[in-house]
C-alpha cells in the first residue's frame, strides 16, 4: 500500500503545484492521498484542482468540508470501500481552522482487510511555550481518535 501526504499550501502560482503533486500521486500510484491546508482559494479552487485532477480514482472523505482550509484525505475507488469517516477540530489555538484531524475506515475490496487512514495538522507556531503546549493538546486529541479506531474497528491506524 502506498500512502502520500503532503503539506500543500501556496498562494501562487498554484495551478502549477497542483500539477506537479498530482503527477508525483500518479508516478507513486498512490492508494491513499492525505493532505494538509488544502484550502477553498488555493488548491481547491478552479480546473486545476486537486480534487479535481483526483476525481477519477479517488474519492474524497468528508468533501463537506470543502469551503474551508482543512486536512482531506483521498483513496483510491478502485481498491477500498468506505466503512466510516470523520473530522474533528482541534481545540485552542487554530488559525483559518486548518488545525484538524479527518479520518477514513477502509475496507480492501480483495482481501477484505481494514485500515483507518489519518490525515492531520497540528498547530505550527513555535514562538512560545504557549505553541509548544498547544502541539502537545493536538497531539492528545490525537491520539483518542486514533485509539477510537483501534477500539471500535479493530484496524492499525495510518
Amino acid at each position: 500500500m502506498i500512502v502520500y501526504s503532503q503539506n500543500v499550501w501556496n498562494h501562487n502560482p498554484v495551478e502549477y503545484r497542483n500539477a506537479l503533486i498530482y503527477s508525483m500521486i500518479l508516478e507513486a500510484d498512490a492508494d491513499i492521498c492525505m493532505f494538509q491546508e488544502c484550502g477553498p482559494g488555493t488548491n481547491r479552487k478552479g480546473a486545476v484542482s486537486l480534487p479535481e485532477l483526483l476525481k477519477y480514482e479517488y474519492t474524497e472523505v468528508c468533501p463537506e468540508k470543502a469551503h474551508q482550509n482543512f486536512t482531506p484525505v483521498f483513496f483510491k475507488t478502485d481498491r477500498f470501500d468506505l466503512i466510516d469517516n470523520g473530522y474533528y477540530l482541534y481545540t485552542g489555538l487554530n488559525d483559518a481552522n486548518s488545525k484538524s484531524v479527518t479520518w477514513a475506515v477502509l475496507e480492501d475490496r480483495v482481501s477484505l482487510k481494514r485500515i483507518a487512514a489519518v490525515s492531520t495538522h497540528f498547530w505550527w507556531k513555535y514562538d512560545s511555550n504557549e505553541d509548544n503546549l498547544q502541539r502537545l493538546q493536538n497531539v492528545v486529541e490525537l491520539k483518542e481518535i486514533c485509539d477510537e479506531l483501534i477500539e471500535r474497528y479493530q484496524v492499525p491506524v495510518i
